[in-house]
């Protein structure tokens, strides 16, 4: 990313408007250019000096009131009750208030591949990483909301894959947290999708490396892109 590209996206940035891979495609630009990092500095004083001079935005109880006995007016099921209560205090905390800005990773289950994908068994090698940690480390200003960890594997031959969650996936890779591993796994393999479920996981080793800075970028830039 350019000046040219990056400076339009500040803005946006600072209201928490970018998605993961913009975001951090932008941070990492702001990390080698003094100019670019220098219209963030002053756009965030600018945003504090205009959110401090504004008097706070507070609902007024009897309207607070109001909301709240009309959600939970209506229930037709458990589920529909729990979804609307749940949309109701979201709205009436960003009524009363701003929001934090930071990474938000959608880690939503991928839709039932296509037939045209069919999956593959096979053995790979590589080391995982956790996507959530990774992110935090490489950009220690800008935090990363969801506290999950969500592993990825990079293959020996450079491959990218999101590993699906799952009982092997949960026991053997995301209970180590954030801590690298070599490993070989047996998996499902959907090639088209780049997503993969473990079979099976052996663990080799201790990762002698962080992961790569473009390994971390595509495996931000697939979890954003996940159907909603």
């Amino acid at each position: 990313m350019d000046c040219e590209a990056a400076e339009p996206l500040i803005e946006a940035l600072c209201d928490d408007e970018l998605d993961v891979a913009a975001a951090a495609s932008l941070l990492a630009h702001l990390e080698s250019c003094a100019g670019c990092a220098s219209l963030r500095r002053e756009v965030e004083t600018r945003k504090a000096a205009v959110q401090e001079a504004r008097p706070i935005d507070r609902l007024p109880d009897e309207v607070r009131a109001r909301l709240v006995r009309q959600v939970g007016r209506k229930a037709p099921s458990r589920r529909k009750a729990s979804w609307a209560v749940s949309t109701g205090l979201a709205a009436l905390g960003l009524v009363a208030g701003g929001v934090a800005g930071g990474f938000v990773l959608r880690h939503v289950p991928p839709r039932p591949p296509a037939l045209a994908d069919l999956p593959v068994v096979r053995e790979v090698a590589g080391e995982v990483f956790c996507l959530r940690c990774a992110l935090a480390s490489l950009f220690p200003d800008t935090p990363v909301l969801d506290q999950r960890h969500l592993p990825v594997l990079r293959t020996d031959e450079g491959e990218v894959i999101t590993l699906l969650d799952g009982p092997v996936t949960e026991a053997a890779l995301a209970r180590k947290g954030c801590a690298g591993r070599r490993v070989v796994l047996t998996v499902r393999l959907y090639p088209v999708q780049e997503i993969a479920e473990v079979l099976s996981v052996r663990a080799v080793g201790p990762s002698s490396v962080p992961p790569p800075r473009d390994a971390v970028t595509a495996a931000a830039a697939r979890v954003a892109a996940a159907p909603r």
